[in-house]
């Protein structure tokens, strides 16, 4: 059965974000790091720790989208990304980790979400925040 053996942040030359390994291949979830112009983009862990993650069955995750606008003109995009593992008890879905990858801009400077579980290629997505 795919265990996690090690869960990460990582920072590339191109993409930051979260590196989830285990005995059969690894999950990421990445935003494109590079610097247009102005612009603010990341992420960060809203909920849970990495090291939580170890030992334990993924189970699978849910992606959700959200925008707002600002007066000026910018505005905010964010994916928040909800992470569940299989409990050992009762082999139920537990939430163990929640990330938010956002990306503030006027409109001309969205950086890509990477999601990719080695796994399962089809819930490899792009997401252009």
């Amino acid at each position: 059965m795919r265990t996690i053996i090690k869960a990460e942040e990582i920072n590339l030359s191109n993409w930051a974000g979260i590196k989830i390994t285990t005995t059969e291949g690894r999950i990421e979830f990445l935003i494109d790091n590079n610097q247009n112009c102005c612009e603010g983009f990341g992420y960060k862990i809203t909920f849970g720790n990495l090291s939580d993650l170890i030992g334990h069955i993924p189970r699978y995750f849910e992606m959700e989208e959200e925008s707002e606008k600002f007066k000026d003109d910018r505005f905010v995009r964010k994916l928040n990304i909800k992470f569940f593992i299989q409990t050992v008890d009762d082999h139920k879905a537990e939430l163990k980790l929640q990330l938010s990858f956002y990306c503030e801009h006027n409109g001309y400077y969205s950086h890509n979400v990477l999601v990719f579980d080695e796994d399962n290629p089809d819930r490899v997505k792009v997401i252009s925040l």
